[in-house]
Protein backbone atom coordinates (compact mmCIF):
# COMPACT_ATOMS: atom_id res chain seq x y z
CA UNK A 1 0.00 0.00 0.00
CA UNK A 2 1.50 3.68 -0.61
CA UNK A 3 0.78 6.71 1.15
CA UNK A 4 0.49 9.74 -0.42
CA UNK A 5 1.74 12.32 1.96
CA UNK A 6 1.76 16.07 1.30
CA UNK A 7 4.86 18.12 1.49
CA UNK A 8 4.91 20.81 3.84
CA UNK A 9 5.42 24.54 4.29
CA UNK A 10 4.85 27.09 7.42
CA UNK A 11 2.09 28.95 5.83
CA UNK A 12 0.86 30.36 9.77
CA UNK A 13 1.91 29.39 13.35
CA UNK A 14 -0.61 29.83 15.87
CA UNK A 15 1.31 30.88 18.50
CA UNK A 16 3.30 34.38 17.66
CA UNK A 17 6.35 32.82 19.07
CA UNK A 18 6.98 28.72 19.59
CA UNK A 19 9.02 25.99 19.80
CA UNK A 20 10.19 23.99 17.15
CA UNK A 21 7.66 21.59 15.50
CA UNK A 22 7.61 18.24 14.25
CA UNK A 23 5.75 17.00 11.56
CA UNK A 24 2.51 15.64 13.41
CA UNK A 25 -0.34 16.28 14.83
CA UNK A 26 -1.91 13.34 15.99
CA UNK A 27 -1.94 13.16 20.15
CA UNK A 28 -0.13 10.51 21.77
CA UNK A 29 -2.19 8.71 23.58
CA UNK A 30 -3.03 6.35 26.84
CA UNK A 31 -2.51 3.24 25.00
CA UNK A 32 -1.03 1.89 21.40
CA UNK A 33 -2.43 3.65 18.34
CA UNK A 34 -5.20 5.05 20.41
CA UNK A 35 -5.31 8.53 19.41
CA UNK A 36 -8.11 10.15 21.77
CA UNK A 37 -9.67 13.44 20.72
CA UNK A 38 -8.61 16.85 21.17
CA UNK A 39 -9.40 18.93 24.13
CA UNK A 40 -11.86 21.58 23.18
CA UNK A 41 -10.35 23.84 25.01
CA UNK A 42 -8.76 26.19 23.28
CA UNK A 43 -4.89 26.09 23.00
CA UNK A 44 -1.85 28.15 23.28
CA UNK A 45 1.17 25.15 21.67
CA UNK A 46 -1.16 24.79 18.25
CA UNK A 47 1.26 24.52 14.93
CA UNK A 48 -0.22 24.83 11.91
CA UNK A 49 1.75 23.46 9.11
CA UNK A 50 0.29 23.61 5.35
CA UNK A 51 2.21 22.93 1.99
CA UNK A 52 1.11 26.31 0.44
CA UNK A 53 3.56 28.32 -1.56
CA UNK A 54 5.54 28.24 -4.86
CA UNK A 55 7.48 24.87 -5.66
CA UNK A 56 5.21 22.69 -3.37
CA UNK A 57 3.45 19.78 -4.94
CA UNK A 58 -0.24 20.07 -5.47
CA UNK A 59 -2.36 19.88 -2.50
CA UNK A 60 -4.49 16.54 -1.60
CA UNK A 61 -4.73 16.56 1.99
CA UNK A 62 -4.94 19.52 5.44
CA UNK A 63 -2.99 20.81 6.75
CA UNK A 64 -1.02 19.44 9.78
CA UNK A 65 -1.96 21.13 13.02
CA UNK A 66 0.95 20.15 15.65
CA UNK A 67 0.08 20.09 19.08
CA UNK A 68 3.63 20.88 20.80
CA UNK A 69 2.98 20.68 24.54
CA UNK A 70 0.64 17.51 24.41
CA UNK A 71 3.75 15.67 22.49
CA UNK A 72 6.51 16.97 24.97
CA UNK A 73 4.53 16.06 28.34
CA UNK A 74 3.75 12.68 27.12
CA UNK A 75 7.24 12.06 25.99
CA UNK A 76 8.71 13.36 29.11
CA UNK A 77 12.46 12.95 30.11
CA UNK A 78 13.01 11.42 26.46
CA UNK A 79 12.05 14.95 25.46
CA UNK A 80 13.90 16.97 28.02
CA UNK A 81 16.61 17.73 26.24
CA UNK A 82 14.71 18.48 23.15
CA UNK A 83 17.26 16.10 21.15
CA UNK A 84 14.57 13.93 20.02
CA UNK A 85 14.01 16.32 17.38
CA UNK A 86 16.02 18.98 17.09
CA UNK A 87 19.72 19.61 16.54
CA UNK A 88 22.15 22.20 17.34
CA UNK A 89 23.45 25.47 15.32
CA UNK A 90 26.86 26.32 14.96
CA UNK A 91 26.58 28.55 17.86
CA UNK A 92 25.29 25.38 20.13
CA UNK A 93 21.40 27.22 19.72
CA UNK A 94 18.56 24.95 19.14
CA UNK A 95 18.12 24.76 15.96
CA UNK A 96 15.02 26.38 14.86
CA UNK A 97 14.13 23.26 12.49
CA UNK A 98 13.32 19.87 12.98
CA UNK A 99 17.37 18.15 12.66
CA UNK A 100 17.48 16.23 9.20
CA UNK A 101 15.19 18.59 7.36
CA UNK A 102 17.79 21.45 6.50
CA UNK A 103 18.20 21.95 2.42
CA UNK A 104 16.15 19.23 1.52
CA UNK A 105 13.99 19.56 -1.67
CA UNK A 106 10.37 19.11 -1.23
CA UNK A 107 10.33 15.54 -1.69
CA UNK A 108 13.10 14.63 0.74
CA UNK A 109 11.31 16.87 3.21
CA UNK A 110 8.56 14.96 2.92
CA UNK A 111 9.50 12.15 3.42
CA UNK A 112 12.48 13.14 6.00
CA UNK A 113 9.10 14.49 8.74
CA UNK A 114 7.68 11.20 7.55
CA UNK A 115 10.20 8.73 8.61
CA UNK A 116 10.71 10.69 11.37
CA UNK A 117 6.88 10.98 13.03
CA UNK A 118 5.99 8.02 12.17
CA UNK A 119 9.13 5.47 13.01
CA UNK A 120 8.68 7.10 16.47
CA UNK A 121 4.71 5.93 16.42
CA UNK A 122 5.88 2.80 15.52
CA UNK A 123 8.47 2.45 18.30
CA UNK A 124 6.62 3.70 21.35
CA UNK A 125 4.28 1.18 20.09
CA UNK A 126 6.17 -1.18 20.15
CA UNK A 127 6.83 -0.64 23.33
CA UNK A 128 3.51 -0.27 24.92
CA UNK A 129 3.74 3.09 25.29
CA UNK A 130 1.01 6.09 23.91
CA UNK A 131 1.76 7.00 20.86
CA UNK A 132 0.25 8.60 17.48
CA UNK A 133 -1.19 7.19 14.07
CA UNK A 134 0.87 4.68 12.24
CA UNK A 135 1.22 4.08 8.53
CA UNK A 136 -1.11 0.81 9.29
CA UNK A 137 -4.12 2.96 10.11
CA UNK A 138 -4.56 3.91 6.30
CA UNK A 139 -5.95 7.23 7.62
CA UNK A 140 -4.36 9.97 6.82
CA UNK A 141 -7.39 12.52 8.20
CA UNK A 142 -6.35 11.53 11.84
CA UNK A 143 -2.79 14.45 11.22
CA UNK A 144 -4.79 15.86 7.83
CA UNK A 145 -8.10 17.17 9.79
CA UNK A 146 -10.07 19.81 7.85
CA UNK A 147 -12.29 21.06 11.14
CA UNK A 148 -10.50 21.06 14.86
CA UNK A 149 -12.92 21.59 18.04
CA UNK A 150 -10.37 23.62 19.26
CA UNK A 151 -8.60 27.63 17.92
CA UNK A 152 -5.29 28.84 19.32
CA UNK A 153 -5.17 30.84 22.27
CA UNK A 154 -1.50 32.03 22.36
CA UNK A 155 -0.55 35.75 23.07
CA UNK A 156 2.43 37.03 22.08
CA UNK A 157 5.24 37.15 24.33
CA UNK A 158 6.82 40.14 25.58
CA UNK A 159 9.79 41.17 28.21
CA UNK A 160 8.02 42.76 30.78
CA UNK A 161 10.53 45.18 32.78
CA UNK A 162 10.02 43.20 36.37
CA UNK A 163 10.71 39.60 34.15
CA UNK A 164 14.35 41.32 32.42
CA UNK A 165 15.02 42.41 36.01
CA UNK A 166 14.68 38.78 37.21
CA UNK A 167 17.20 37.56 34.38
CA UNK A 168 19.36 40.59 35.03
CA UNK A 169 19.83 40.00 38.65
CA UNK A 170 20.33 36.35 38.35
CA UNK A 171 23.48 34.62 39.98
CA UNK A 172 22.37 31.86 37.31
CA UNK A 173 22.88 33.76 34.53
CA UNK A 174 26.63 34.86 35.46
CA UNK A 175 28.48 37.54 32.66
CA UNK A 176 30.60 36.13 29.84
CA UNK A 177 33.98 36.80 29.96
CA UNK A 178 35.62 39.86 29.93
CA UNK A 179 32.12 41.21 31.19
CA UNK A 180 30.67 42.86 33.96
CA UNK A 181 26.98 42.79 33.71
CA UNK A 182 24.97 39.42 32.60
CA UNK A 183 23.51 41.96 29.25
CA UNK A 184 25.41 40.23 26.84
CA UNK A 185 24.12 36.79 27.36
CA UNK A 186 21.71 37.80 25.58
CA UNK A 187 22.05 41.48 23.71
CA UNK A 188 24.49 41.80 21.32
CA UNK A 189 25.21 44.86 18.80
CA UNK A 190 27.72 43.28 16.65
CA UNK A 191 29.39 39.90 15.31
CA UNK A 192 33.58 39.62 15.79
CA UNK A 193 34.85 39.01 12.87
CA UNK A 194 37.20 36.64 13.80
CA UNK A 195 35.26 34.32 16.07
CA UNK A 196 31.96 34.71 15.27
CA UNK A 197 30.85 35.31 18.70
CA UNK A 198 28.59 37.89 19.35
CA UNK A 199 29.50 40.96 21.12
CA UNK A 200 27.79 43.95 23.04
CA UNK A 201 28.89 47.67 23.10
CA UNK A 202 28.18 48.93 26.33
CA UNK A 203 25.20 51.78 26.33
CA UNK A 204 23.96 50.72 23.46
CA UNK A 205 22.08 47.72 24.23
CA UNK A 206 18.59 47.29 22.21
CA UNK A 207 15.29 45.64 22.09
CA UNK A 208 15.56 42.46 20.02
CA UNK A 209 13.34 43.98 17.19
CA UNK A 210 15.60 46.04 16.95
CA UNK A 211 17.83 44.22 14.29
CA UNK A 212 15.43 40.79 14.59
CA UNK A 213 12.26 41.96 12.18
CA UNK A 214 9.80 39.34 11.21
CA UNK A 215 11.61 37.95 8.28
CA UNK A 216 14.92 36.91 7.83
CA UNK A 217 17.09 39.35 6.83
CA UNK A 218 20.35 38.56 5.18
CA UNK A 219 22.55 36.55 7.86
CA UNK A 220 19.74 37.88 10.82
CA UNK A 221 16.92 35.44 12.32
CA UNK A 222 13.95 36.50 12.47
CA UNK A 223 12.59 37.55 15.71
CA UNK A 224 10.61 34.48 16.44
CA UNK A 225 13.61 31.88 15.64
CA UNK A 226 16.36 34.30 17.83
CA UNK A 227 13.67 34.67 21.09
CA UNK A 228 13.22 30.54 20.85
CA UNK A 229 17.05 29.66 20.00
CA UNK A 230 18.59 32.08 22.72
CA UNK A 231 15.42 31.94 25.82
CA UNK A 232 15.09 27.76 24.77
CA UNK A 233 18.91 27.07 25.11
CA UNK A 234 19.46 28.90 28.30
CA UNK A 235 16.11 27.26 30.13
CA UNK A 236 16.77 23.84 28.50
CA UNK A 237 20.46 24.02 29.68
CA UNK A 238 19.31 24.99 33.22
CA UNK A 239 17.15 22.68 33.82
CA UNK A 240 19.24 19.73 32.44
CA UNK A 241 21.98 20.80 35.08
CA UNK A 242 19.20 20.67 37.58
CA UNK A 243 19.19 24.36 38.57
CA UNK A 244 15.75 26.32 38.67
CA UNK A 245 15.35 28.02 35.32
CA UNK A 246 12.25 29.33 32.95
CA UNK A 247 9.55 27.27 31.19
CA UNK A 248 10.85 25.24 28.06
CA UNK A 249 6.75 24.75 27.01
CA UNK A 250 4.71 26.87 25.11
CA UNK A 251 1.65 27.26 26.86
CA UNK A 252 3.87 28.59 30.26
CA UNK A 253 5.09 31.63 28.02
CA UNK A 254 1.72 32.18 25.16
CA UNK A 255 -0.99 31.83 27.66
CA UNK A 256 0.26 34.07 30.31
CA UNK A 257 -0.09 37.67 29.95
CA UNK A 258 3.21 38.12 31.18
CA UNK A 259 3.48 42.01 30.65
CA UNK A 260 0.12 42.49 32.59
CA UNK A 261 1.22 40.80 35.53
CA UNK A 262 3.44 43.71 37.51
CA UNK A 263 4.23 46.98 37.33
CA UNK A 264 8.12 48.12 36.52
CA UNK A 265 7.93 49.52 39.86
CA UNK A 266 7.72 46.45 41.78
CA UNK A 267 11.75 45.53 40.27
CA UNK A 268 14.64 47.83 40.25
CA UNK A 269 15.27 50.62 37.36
CA UNK A 270 17.32 49.19 34.60
CA UNK A 271 19.57 51.57 33.63
CA UNK A 272 20.92 52.63 30.32
CA UNK A 273 22.12 55.95 30.80
CA UNK A 274 18.26 57.38 30.02
CA UNK A 275 17.73 60.86 31.73
CA UNK A 276 15.53 61.67 34.84
CA UNK A 277 13.56 64.73 32.52
CA UNK A 278 14.59 65.20 29.47
CA UNK A 279 13.11 67.53 26.22
CA UNK A 280 11.08 66.40 23.28
CA UNK A 281 11.98 69.20 20.96
CA UNK A 282 11.88 69.39 16.51
CA UNK A 283 14.85 68.76 14.84
CA UNK A 284 14.49 69.15 10.95
CA UNK A 285 14.86 66.60 8.21
CA UNK A 286 17.77 66.41 5.47
CA UNK A 287 18.97 69.70 6.51
CA UNK A 288 15.35 71.60 5.85
CA UNK A 289 15.02 74.60 8.09
CA UNK A 290 12.84 74.45 11.27
CA UNK A 291 9.94 76.91 11.22
CA UNK A 292 10.40 80.60 13.16
CA UNK A 293 8.54 79.95 16.03
CA UNK A 294 6.47 76.85 17.17
CA UNK A 295 5.95 75.38 20.42
CA UNK A 296 8.27 74.83 23.08
CA UNK A 297 9.97 71.80 23.72
CA UNK A 298 8.04 69.38 25.47
CA UNK A 299 9.45 68.46 28.90
CA UNK A 300 9.17 64.61 29.58
CA UNK A 301 9.64 63.00 32.78
CA UNK A 302 11.16 59.98 31.92
CA UNK A 303 11.31 58.57 35.54
CA UNK A 304 7.98 58.82 36.60
CA UNK A 305 6.72 57.27 33.14
CA UNK A 306 9.47 54.08 33.70
CA UNK A 307 7.10 53.80 36.80
CA UNK A 308 3.91 53.10 34.90
CA UNK A 309 5.34 51.29 31.99
CA UNK A 310 6.09 47.49 31.83
CA UNK A 311 8.45 47.40 29.13
CA UNK A 312 10.72 50.40 26.93
CA UNK A 313 9.01 49.50 24.21
CA UNK A 314 5.67 51.34 25.18
CA UNK A 315 7.33 54.58 23.61
CA UNK A 316 10.23 53.08 22.48
CA UNK A 317 8.66 51.29 19.40
CA UNK A 318 11.83 50.43 17.12
CA UNK A 319 14.75 51.43 18.86
CA UNK A 320 16.07 52.66 22.29
CA UNK A 321 16.75 56.26 21.59
CA UNK A 322 14.96 59.83 21.24
CA UNK A 323 12.34 60.37 19.54
CA UNK A 324 13.38 63.16 17.47
CA UNK A 325 16.13 61.05 16.32
CA UNK A 326 14.03 59.27 13.90
CA UNK A 327 10.66 61.55 13.73
CA UNK A 328 11.54 65.11 12.80
CA UNK A 329 9.36 67.64 12.33
CA UNK A 330 8.71 67.60 8.19
CA UNK A 331 9.19 63.44 8.19
CA UNK A 332 11.51 61.00 7.49
CA UNK A 333 10.96 58.03 5.03
CA UNK A 334 13.06 55.52 7.94
CA UNK A 335 10.55 56.59 10.38
CA UNK A 336 7.44 56.51 7.59
CA UNK A 337 7.14 59.95 7.52
CA UNK A 338 5.33 59.92 11.11
CA UNK A 339 6.46 63.57 12.45
CA UNK A 340 7.44 64.35 15.51
CA UNK A 341 4.30 66.13 16.13
CA UNK A 342 1.86 62.99 15.61
CA UNK A 343 4.06 60.77 18.05
CA UNK A 344 2.64 62.96 20.54
CA UNK A 345 -0.46 64.26 19.42
CA UNK A 346 -3.39 61.42 18.92
CA UNK A 347 -5.58 63.58 16.06
CA UNK A 348 -8.97 62.08 16.39
CA UNK A 349 -9.45 61.65 20.11
CA UNK A 350 -13.27 59.70 19.49
CA UNK A 351 -10.76 56.91 17.53
CA UNK A 352 -9.45 56.38 20.80
CA UNK A 353 -12.84 56.29 22.86
CA UNK A 354 -13.56 53.31 20.19
CA UNK A 355 -10.06 51.46 20.70
CA UNK A 356 -10.90 51.45 23.99
CA UNK A 357 -14.10 50.20 23.81
CA UNK A 358 -13.41 47.30 21.35
CA UNK A 359 -9.99 46.65 21.92
CA UNK A 360 -9.50 47.26 25.57
CA UNK A 361 -6.58 44.46 26.23
CA UNK A 362 -4.51 46.18 23.28
CA UNK A 363 -5.20 49.74 23.12
CA UNK A 364 -1.62 50.94 23.83
CA UNK A 365 -0.23 48.98 21.18
CA UNK A 366 -1.62 50.99 18.11
CA UNK A 367 -3.82 53.86 18.19
CA UNK A 368 -3.13 54.25 22.29
CA UNK A 369 0.87 54.85 21.29
CA UNK A 370 1.14 58.50 21.75
CA UNK A 371 1.64 60.67 24.44
CA UNK A 372 -1.87 62.10 24.13
CA UNK A 373 -3.35 58.71 23.44
CA UNK A 374 -1.61 56.67 25.95
CA UNK A 375 -3.14 59.80 28.82
CA UNK A 376 -6.64 59.25 26.96
CA UNK A 377 -6.28 55.46 27.00
CA UNK A 378 -5.20 55.19 30.70
CA UNK A 379 -7.93 57.58 31.77
CA UNK A 380 -10.36 55.65 30.09
CA UNK A 381 -9.46 51.90 31.10
CA UNK A 382 -9.34 53.75 35.17
CA UNK A 383 -12.50 52.97 36.95
CA UNK A 384 -12.37 56.55 39.25
CA UNK A 385 -11.52 57.87 35.48
CA UNK A 386 -13.91 56.36 32.78
CA UNK A 387 -17.29 57.94 33.96
CA UNK A 388 -15.67 61.75 32.25
CA UNK A 389 -13.33 59.80 30.13
CA UNK A 390 -15.05 57.27 27.80
CA UNK A 391 -17.35 59.53 26.89
CA UNK A 392 -17.03 60.86 23.74
CA UNK A 393 -18.30 64.79 24.07
CA UNK A 394 -15.58 64.46 27.01
CA UNK A 395 -12.28 64.63 25.20
CA UNK A 396 -11.82 67.77 24.74
CA UNK A 397 -8.94 69.43 24.89
CA UNK A 398 -8.42 72.94 27.20
CA UNK A 399 -5.01 74.71 25.07
CA UNK A 400 -4.30 75.50 29.18
CA UNK A 401 -3.25 71.52 28.70
CA UNK A 402 -0.51 71.73 26.25
CA UNK A 403 1.68 74.39 28.63
CA UNK A 404 1.81 71.21 30.88
CA UNK A 405 4.24 69.57 28.62
CA UNK A 406 5.17 72.57 26.55
CA UNK A 407 6.76 74.34 28.92
CA UNK A 408 8.05 77.75 27.72
CA UNK A 409 11.01 78.29 30.33
CA UNK A 410 12.70 80.72 28.69
CA UNK A 411 11.93 83.34 25.65
CA UNK A 412 13.40 81.52 22.41
CA UNK A 413 12.22 77.73 24.06
CA UNK A 414 9.83 78.37 21.11
CA UNK A 415 11.89 79.18 18.74
CA UNK A 416 14.62 78.15 15.42
CA UNK A 417 17.48 79.51 17.53
CA UNK A 418 16.37 77.92 20.89
CA UNK A 419 15.79 74.87 19.67
CA UNK A 420 19.50 74.58 17.74
CA UNK A 421 20.91 76.00 21.14
CA UNK A 422 19.41 73.27 22.85
CA UNK A 423 20.39 70.38 20.33
CA UNK A 424 23.67 72.03 20.38
CA UNK A 425 23.97 71.28 24.34
CA UNK A 426 25.59 68.68 26.09
CA UNK A 427 23.59 65.89 27.60
CA UNK A 428 24.28 66.87 31.18
CA UNK A 429 23.21 70.40 30.74
CA UNK A 430 20.22 69.32 28.49
CA UNK A 431 19.58 67.34 32.02
CA UNK A 432 19.98 70.41 34.22
CA UNK A 433 17.93 72.81 32.39
CA UNK A 434 15.34 69.95 32.15
CA UNK A 435 15.49 70.34 35.86
CA UNK A 436 15.01 73.72 36.25
CA UNK A 437 12.08 73.97 33.49
CA UNK A 438 10.57 71.41 35.83
CA UNK A 439 10.33 73.51 38.87
CA UNK A 440 9.13 76.46 36.41
CA UNK A 441 6.30 74.59 35.29
CA UNK A 442 2.59 75.60 36.40
CA UNK A 443 1.40 73.28 39.16
CA UNK A 444 -1.03 73.48 41.25
CA UNK A 445 -4.09 71.30 43.37
CA UNK A 446 -7.13 71.60 42.37
CA UNK A 447 -9.09 73.37 44.61
CA UNK A 448 -13.38 74.12 44.59
CA UNK A 449 -15.23 76.67 47.18
CA UNK A 450 -17.50 73.96 48.04
CA UNK A 451 -19.90 76.47 49.02
CA UNK A 452 -20.55 77.94 45.65
CA UNK A 453 -21.56 74.27 44.34
CA UNK A 454 -25.08 73.68 44.71
CA UNK A 455 -25.36 70.87 47.07
CA UNK A 456 -28.83 69.16 45.50
CA UNK A 457 -30.00 69.27 41.95
CA UNK A 458 -34.04 68.58 41.54
CA UNK A 459 -34.34 66.83 37.95
CA UNK A 460 -37.92 67.33 37.29
CA UNK A 461 -38.29 66.27 33.14
CA UNK A 462 -40.23 63.18 34.33
CA UNK A 463 -42.19 64.44 37.20
CA UNK A 464 -45.29 63.43 35.52
CA UNK A 465 -44.66 59.61 35.97
CA UNK A 466 -41.90 60.06 38.31
CA UNK A 467 -41.07 61.83 41.39
CA UNK A 468 -38.44 64.15 40.86
CA UNK A 469 -34.37 63.24 41.06
CA UNK A 470 -32.34 64.56 44.14
CA UNK A 471 -28.96 64.64 42.01
CA UNK A 472 -26.11 65.07 45.04
CA UNK A 473 -24.44 67.49 43.37
CA UNK A 474 -22.09 68.26 45.33
CA UNK A 475 -20.71 65.24 47.08
CA UNK A 476 -20.33 63.97 43.16
CA UNK A 477 -18.10 66.95 42.70
CA UNK A 478 -16.05 66.22 45.83
CA UNK A 479 -15.37 62.30 44.91
CA UNK A 480 -14.32 63.43 41.59
CA UNK A 481 -11.79 66.07 42.90
CA UNK A 482 -10.60 63.45 45.68
CA UNK A 483 -10.17 60.76 42.95
CA UNK A 484 -8.45 63.05 41.15
CA UNK A 485 -5.61 64.22 43.30
CA UNK A 486 -4.67 60.94 44.00
CA UNK A 487 -3.62 60.24 40.30
CA UNK A 488 -0.11 62.33 39.04
CA UNK A 489 -1.56 62.14 35.69
CA UNK A 490 -5.21 63.46 36.71
CA UNK A 491 -3.27 66.11 38.75
CA UNK A 492 -1.30 67.27 36.20
CA UNK A 493 -4.18 67.93 33.77
CA UNK A 494 -6.93 69.00 36.01
CA UNK A 495 -5.73 72.05 37.23
CA UNK A 496 -8.61 74.38 36.24
CA UNK A 497 -11.27 74.86 39.09
CA UNK A 498 -14.03 74.16 37.02
CA UNK A 499 -12.26 71.21 34.40
CA UNK A 500 -14.49 68.69 36.57
CA UNK A 501 -17.34 70.40 35.34
CA UNK A 502 -16.80 69.87 31.33
CA UNK A 503 -17.95 66.25 31.61
CA UNK A 504 -21.38 67.38 32.33
CA UNK A 505 -21.68 70.56 31.10
CA UNK A 506 -20.08 69.70 28.16
CA UNK A 507 -21.03 72.33 25.35
CA UNK A 508 -20.46 75.36 27.88
CA UNK A 509 -18.09 77.97 28.98
CA UNK A 510 -16.66 76.74 32.46
CA UNK A 511 -18.79 78.79 35.05
CA UNK A 512 -20.07 77.89 38.55
CA UNK A 513 -23.37 78.90 37.26
CA UNK A 514 -23.64 76.86 33.71
CA UNK A 515 -26.84 76.97 31.58
CA UNK A 516 -29.04 74.42 32.55
CA UNK A 517 -29.26 71.19 30.57
CA UNK A 518 -32.49 72.37 29.04
CA UNK A 519 -30.92 74.87 27.68
CA UNK A 520 -29.67 72.78 24.68
CA UNK A 521 -31.75 69.85 24.76
CA UNK A 522 -35.32 70.00 23.89
CA UNK A 523 -37.99 68.30 25.84
CA UNK A 524 -39.74 67.23 22.87
CA UNK A 525 -37.81 65.38 19.44
CA UNK A 526 -37.26 68.42 17.29
CA UNK A 527 -37.53 68.56 13.80
CA UNK A 528 -34.53 66.70 11.91
CA UNK A 529 -33.35 70.17 10.78
CA UNK A 530 -32.18 70.79 14.04
CA UNK A 531 -31.47 67.65 15.58
CA UNK A 532 -30.28 67.16 19.15
CA UNK A 533 -30.64 64.70 22.01
CA UNK A 534 -33.73 65.50 23.72
CA UNK A 535 -33.56 66.18 27.46
CA UNK A 536 -35.09 62.93 28.47
CA UNK A 537 -32.25 60.99 26.63
CA UNK A 538 -29.49 63.33 27.55
CA UNK A 539 -29.27 62.99 31.29
CA UNK A 540 -30.12 59.07 31.03
CA UNK A 541 -27.24 58.67 28.82
CA UNK A 542 -24.75 60.86 31.01
CA UNK A 543 -25.93 59.14 33.94
CA UNK A 544 -26.12 55.24 32.91
CA UNK A 545 -22.77 56.03 31.06
CA UNK A 546 -21.12 57.50 33.80
CA UNK A 547 -22.17 54.30 35.98
CA UNK A 548 -21.48 51.87 33.74
CA UNK A 549 -18.03 53.22 33.04
CA UNK A 550 -17.18 53.46 36.73
CA UNK A 551 -18.84 49.77 37.07
CA UNK A 552 -21.62 51.42 39.70
CA UNK A 553 -23.47 48.45 41.15
CA UNK A 554 -26.20 50.53 42.97
CA UNK A 555 -28.60 52.13 41.44
CA UNK A 556 -29.19 49.24 38.55
CA UNK A 557 -29.53 51.01 34.88
CA UNK A 558 -32.63 48.85 34.85
CA UNK A 559 -34.16 50.47 38.24
CA UNK A 560 -36.25 53.42 37.91
CA UNK A 561 -37.07 53.85 40.79
CA UNK A 562 -33.65 53.91 42.21
CA UNK A 563 -32.89 57.28 41.25
CA UNK A 564 -36.73 58.51 41.08
CA UNK A 565 -39.44 57.19 43.07
CA UNK A 566 -42.99 56.40 41.45
CA UNK A 567 -45.65 58.90 41.76
CA UNK A 568 -48.53 57.88 43.38
CA UNK A 569 -51.71 58.40 41.67
CA UNK A 570 -54.11 61.57 43.11
CA UNK A 571 -56.34 60.41 45.93
CA UNK A 572 -59.08 60.89 43.64
CA UNK A 573 -57.73 58.71 40.91
CA UNK A 574 -57.35 56.20 42.89
CA UNK A 575 -59.37 52.45 42.06
CA UNK A 576 -61.66 51.55 45.05
CA UNK A 577 -59.78 48.30 45.81
CA UNK A 578 -61.32 47.86 49.59
CA UNK A 579 -64.09 45.15 50.08
CA UNK A 580 -67.58 46.30 50.78
CA UNK A 581 -68.71 46.22 54.27
CA UNK A 582 -70.88 43.07 55.10
CA UNK A 583 -73.85 44.84 56.43
CA UNK A 584 -74.27 45.97 52.86
CA UNK A 585 -74.65 42.68 50.91
CA UNK A 586 -77.81 41.23 49.60
CA UNK A 587 -78.32 38.23 49.13
CA UNK A 588 -81.29 37.25 46.78
CA UNK A 589 -83.04 34.31 45.88
CA UNK A 590 -84.92 32.11 48.81
CA UNK A 591 -84.06 31.96 52.08
CA UNK A 592 -83.34 28.71 54.53
CA UNK A 593 -86.59 26.89 55.86
CA UNK A 594 -88.65 28.70 58.11
CA UNK A 595 -87.67 31.94 57.44
CA UNK A 596 -90.78 34.56 56.28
Amino acid sequence: MKTVIVPVKWLSVAATLFLPVFFSCAALAAGPDKTPAPNAADRADIVTIDRQGAGFIKRTKAGVTFLHDMHTTKLGAEAADCAACHGRTARDFFDWKMKGTTGLNETALRDAYHDACLSCHKKRTSEGKGAGPSVRDNNCARCHADKLPFKSAAMQVRMPLPLHSLHNTSPRIPPLAGQEKNCSNCHHTVVDKDSGALLLEKGKEQPCFTCHLQKKKENTPPAREAAHQTCLTCHVRLNMEGKAAGPSNCSTCHAVPLSRERKYSDGPRLERGQPDLAFIFAKSAQGEPLPGRMMAPALFNHASHEGVNNQCSACHHQRVDSCGKCHTINGEARADFITLYRTGHTDDPRAVVRLVREHADNALWSKGRTCTGCHRVTAMKTMDCAGCHRSATAVKTSPDNCLVCHVPFRPDAGTREGAGRLAAMPDENRSTLAMEAYRMRKTRETTQDFADIPEEVRISVLSAEYKPVLFQHRRLVKGLLQKAQESPLARAFHQGDLRMCASCHHNSTPSLSPPSCGSCHPRENPPAAARRTTLKAAYHQRCMSCHDSMQVKTPANTDCAGCHALRRPPEAERPNLEPASPAALVISGPGPAGAS
